[in-house]
Order: C-alpha cells, then structure tokens, then sequence
C-alpha cells in the first residue's frame, strides 16, 4: 500500500478491510422480522408479568423453595420490575424499528467499502476521486487484490459508489 498510494491512511485501509469482511457475510434481517420479533418479547414479558403477578399461594409457595435453591429467595418480584422494563424497552425498540424502514435496498458491502476508503482520504485532507491513478482507485484496486476479488470495470464501481445515497449521506 505504501508504495502505491503512499499517502493513504493505511490503518483506516485495514479497518475498512476488515469491515469489509464481516459486512460480506452479514445477513440483513428484514425490518418487519426485527418488530415482530420485538413485539413477541414484549408480548411474552407482559405474559410472564401477568402469570407471576396472579400466582397462587400454592405455586409460590414451590416457586419460593426453588428460589432459596437458587439463592435468589426474591427472584420473582425483582424480576416483575426487570419484566415490566423489558416490555417498555422492547415496545420502543419496536418504534423505531418501524421509523427506520428503510426505503429500498441498503448499500452493498463494497459500496460501503469504497465509501469507508473515500471517507478516510476526506479525513487526510486528500480527493477521493475515481480517476484512474488516483488513491482511492488504488486503494480500491489494492482491497481487491488482497480480498481476492476482480471486478469487470472498477473505475465504474467505484464512480457509483461516490455517487450513491451513502457517500452523499457522509459527506453531510
């Protein structure tokens, strides 16, 4: 890297490398699976709430021995407090799940990836360009070669990435 682009931050090279890795690979959960999920926490916080809050002298008097077993003789009603905050967190978890729908797909990972290496050239004061000899490029040309990766025009790919939603969204 230090001889082909020798002015590149090379750390943020690395990181944005490694990010590059984990992202590839990272499955993207739909939103909606995300809030159902989170309103089946909070459903099922309030049902256990419910349930112990209506116990039976019978079923306390086992829960209570299991407990002392335990070593938590007061595990029941400190959990009805940690449930009743679960439920409320889960609810507003689900809020702004619902806000951050996003609109279409995200960003790919090697969007992301050349944006990270464009964000670290703005960083040192260097133009992130797609120009053929230019260090972004470069970079971009180095990151694939070390990932193994080959792209039929990458002089296109990464002129659309500096033009995509995500680099104009950093820039801001």
């Amino acid at each position: 890297m230090r001889l082909r682009a020798p002015d590149f931050p090379v750390r943020e090279f690395e990181r944005a490398i490694g990010t590059y890795k984990i992202e590839r690979e990272h499955v993207e959960q739909p939103s909606r699976d995300v809030r159902d999920e989170l309103d089946e926490i909070a459903s099922l916080s309030a049902k256990l709430y419910s349930l112990l809050s209506a116990k039976s002298d019978e079923m306390e008097g086992y829960l209570g021995v299991e407990c002392v077993k335990f070593g938590r003789p007061m595990l029941p009603e400190t959990m009805m407090k940690d449930l009743l905050h679960l439920q409320g967190l889960a609810l507003n978890a689900k809020t702004e799940a619902a806000k951050n729908v996003s609109k279409g797909r995200g960003a790919s990972p090697t969007t992301r990836l050349i944006c990270e290496l464009a964000a670290a050239l703005d960083s040192a004061g260097l133009e992130a360009t797609s120009k053929a000899n230019g260090p972004l490029r470069i970079a971009f040309d180095i990151a694939m070669e070390e990932l193994n990766l080959s792209f039929a025009d990458t002089g296109d790919t990464v002129r659309k990435a500096l033009n995509s939603p995500l680099r104009k969204q950093r820039l801001r």
